[in-house]
């Protein structure tokens, strides 16, 4: 019995295991205790013998949306901000391309929330408008050092500061929209540049009339989205000869397709779309009576910014034409 329960508690932390997402975010840095500053010094995360990644690691166009640094007790508040560096020489030569808000950083662990894009590659630092934190006689810490501060898209050549640590690691975040914003913490709707929010989901209204030789269809989106209109007309006949299934009533069921394109629609707009019938349409409205008609199965089906399919459905009736005399 104990074996027995073992087991069932032993499933339930895999299903739950299996159900969390799991987060494709990483943290890069160097995580020490900062116990010194110095005045005019711009500091970058270097070295190979360091606990967490040095550059960042993810594939494509990421976002840094968090920074922390520790400060020891007894170190006075500093303003300081995060840097991030691109590599453009193979002799320590570095181009600043983004930079948080100014933070001040107080004894004990500071957090604090940002959002700079980078690629794979791409490396941090810190800069103090006073003075710039760092880990003095860290053990096998090795830092970029540049004297002064750099303005984003500035290039410095960086000298090597050996047992100075940069006391800062940061959060990096995939974003497989490109649009600098985080996919697990900024963006809520990460297949759409446009769209940060929760991803909208598309509220159709469509409205059919018939004219002489189509059916007109108005569909007006509640948000942005590609829309696809078909359908199909069908009718029992009774065929000349013998072949061939037939229903009970010894008729055959013809079925023709409709379409009315595809076209994207704004949201807030009314797109028109004019679904042609086919001639064998025709021709049968023109032999039924105006008391007598069929109906057309129209589909308007909306594709959303998630790539999310929707199916609407819209029936036409299409009344006969034959306005001969008995």
């Amino acid at each position: 019995m104990a074996k027995r329960i073992g087991l069932i508690a032993a499933t339930a932390v895999l299903t739950l295991l299996m159900a969390a997402p799991a987060s494709a975010a990483i943290r890069m840095g160097w995580p020490c205790v900062a116990n010194d500053s110095e005045a005019n010094w711009t500091l970058r995360v270097s070295g190979t013998n360091v606990p967490l990644p040095t550059h960042v690691a993810l594939e494509g166009t990421s976002v840094i949306t968090g920074w922390s640094v520790e400060v020891a007790p007894g170190m006075p508040p500093l303003p300081q901000r995060l840097e991030a560096f691109q590599a453009v020489s193979e002799i320590q030569e570095y181009r600043k391309i983004g930079e948080s808000r100014t933070e001040i950083v107080a004894p004990g662990p500071n957090t604090f929330s940002t959002r700079i894009p980078v690629t794979e590659g791409n490396s941090i630092g810190l800069h103090g408008a006073v003075e710039t934190i760092f880990c003095d006689k860290e053990e096998g810490a090795v830092s970029g050092l540049v004297k002064g501060s750099m303005a984003v898209g500035q290039t410095a050549l960086f000298e090597t500061a050996v047992e100075v640590g940069t006391p800062v690691t940061a959060l990096v975040e995939p974003d497989a929209d490109a649009d600098g914003y985080g996919d697990e913490t900024q963006d809520l709707c990460p297949v759409a540049p446009s769209v940060q929010t929760r991803c909208p989901k598309v509220v159709l209204r469509s409205k059919a009339r018939v004219a002489r030789r189509a059916i007109l269809i108005g569909v007006r989106a509640g948000a942005d989205a590609r829309v696809f209109v078909y359908g199909q007309v069908g009718w029992n006949y009774r065929p000349k000869g013998r072949k061939g299934p037939r229903n009970s009533k010894g008729k055959r069921r013809l079925i023709v397709g409709l379409s009315g394109g595809r076209k994207f629609v704004p949201a807030g707009k009314t797109a028109r779309f004019r679904v042609k019938l086919p001639g064998t349409v025709l021709r049968r409205l023109n032999r039924l009576a105006p008391d007598e008609s069929v109906r057309a199965k129209m589909t308007i089906q909306s594709t959303d910014v998630a790539g999310r399919i929707r199916n609407n459905p819209l029936r036409v009736t299409l009344k006969g034409r034959d306005r001969s005399p008995d």
